[in-house]
């Protein structure tokens, strides 16, 4: 229970309807790894284009890391592979694309199989 006149409970209130906020978007903790230099620009990309408010979970690593738990949702998460790690975005998205998908022949299209353009 909270209580309006002297604030107890008020930081678990905010806390039960940031996370209702947070899985209402679609989003979940992830916890992003980066290099001490990466830092300041990983938190302003976060702030610009994951729509956090505060940064407040880090883990200062002795090997040189820092370990970000944030709530973003997927798409989010991609594109920040995609700009810090791309080598995990390719992984993750299942590597280079290979050629062997249908290409589209010029000129027109076959119909599909069984499909007859007469008129009965």
């Amino acid at each position: 229970m909270m209580s309006c006149t002297n604030g107890t409970n008020k930081d678990l209130f905010l806390t039960e309807i940031q996370q209702v906020t947070q899985a209402l978007m679609g989003k979940r903790p992830i916890t992003l790894t980066f290099s001490y230099q990466q830092h300041d620009k990983v938190t302003r990309w976060l702030f610009e284009h994951a729509s956090i408010s505060s940064v407040d979970d880090v883990t200062y690593r002795d090997d040189g890391l820092i370990d970000l738990r944030v709530p973003i949702d997927e798409v989010v998460y991609h594109q920040y592979l995609k700009h810090f790690e791309n080598e995990r975005f390719e992984d993750k998205r299942g590597g280079a694309r290979d050629n062997k998908t249908t290409a589209i022949k010029k000129g027109r299209l076959a119909p599909p199989p069984g499909w007859n353009n007469r008129s009965s």
